[in-house]
């Protein structure tokens, strides 16, 4: 087990080596704080201080099932075609510690089609995640080889999701192995970073996903619709504006939030009038200065405080 200590201020080191001390395959890394927008340098590191032959990454709010890795290794024994093993993850409430869904189990998307899950043939699963992301980071497992073989983890212009990028790059080059358990648990925090960012990672997220496929268009296999992928992107962004603004109402952003809402509401690129309609009301209750949980609340929605 590599730990990278990411510039840490509390007694993480400690507790880390109080373990290291007990157990030899514990090691333990400290680097003055990256951060999550070079998430890549930390990943990489890893990569190059590692000696076994299978990655697989542990942030430190998740958590595995004893039997995640014994099931992972085995999966992908089954086959030398298999680049990586991924599975269903249980996302919790980091305030009440429930879990609210399983993912991908549990998604509720058109697109979705469980045979694609193994990316067989390799890159047809990019029907799937050039919309939308159904692997969950705390699932993966992955060949140190294959990872080597495409240059490591990879980023993209200071795009936070290190493993989007790098699982979109493996598709391309071997199969996936999915474990239909939920082996591993996600826990999902109010202010965690694809929360705060959720603007910048969609904007980026779309011209990633357009450049990806203008790069690879020759070699992969599925059928894609760029039109398509245009489409829900800028749906998604629409979106991502006035979840931002309801995130600003709760800060008591007000004029930030508002500016977020105008966003949302005067984006011409797609026609979703539900999502209209929340950032007039968004607007309005900036300038009220207040926030839209009670709205929410009266609709059984999941409220974001």
């Amino acid at each position: 087990m590599i730990i990278i200590d990411d510039g840490s201020s509390d007694n993480t080191k400690e507790i880390i080596m109080d373990y290291a001390d007990r157990d030899t395959r514990i090691h333990y890394f400290y680097q003055s704080n990256k951060g999550v927008f070079r998430l890549s340098e930390t990943y990489n590191l890893a990569l190059q201080l590692c000696r076994g032959e299978y990655v697989a990454i542990l942030e430190g709010d998740d958590f595995w099932e004893q039997e995640k890795l014994i099931n992972y290794v085995a999966k992908i024994n089954l086959d030398p075609d298999y680049v990586l093993i991924w599975g269903n993850a249980n996302i919790f409430d980091s305030k009440t510690e429930k879990i609210m869904y399983v993912s991908p189990k549990d998604l509720v998307l058109p697109f979705i089609n469980s045979e694609y899950f193994e990316n067989s043939p390799p890159s047809s699963i990019l029907g799937i995640l050039y919309f939308e992301n159904i692997i969950p980071a705390v699932t993966v497992m992955i060949k140190k080889t294959a990872l080597e073989l495409i240059g490591g983890f990879t980023s993209f212009k200071g795009f936070p999701l290190v493993d989007y990028p790098t699982i979109l790059n493996l598709s391309l080059i071997g199969r996936f192995g999915f474990v239909d358990k939920s082996l591993s648990n996600w826990r999902i925090f109010p202010e965690q970073t694809t929360k705060k960012h959720i603007i910048d990672i969609a904007l980026t997220k779309k011209e990633f996903v357009l450049d990806h496929y203008a790069k690879n268009s020759s070699i992969i296999t599925s059928d894609i619709n760029i039109g398509s992928i245009k489409r829900y992107s800028n749906n998604k962004i629409m979106k991502a504006y006035a979840i931002s603004g309801r995130y600003k109402l709760i800060s008591k952003m007000y004029g930030s939030a508002r500016t977020d809402y105008m966003n949302c509401l005067l984006d011409t690129k797609t026609i979703n009038i539900l999502w209209r309609l929340r950032a007039i009301i968004g607007i309005i209750m900036s300038y009220f200065k207040l926030d839209v949980e009670w709205l929410a609340k009266f609709l059984k929605k999941k409220s974001f405080k």
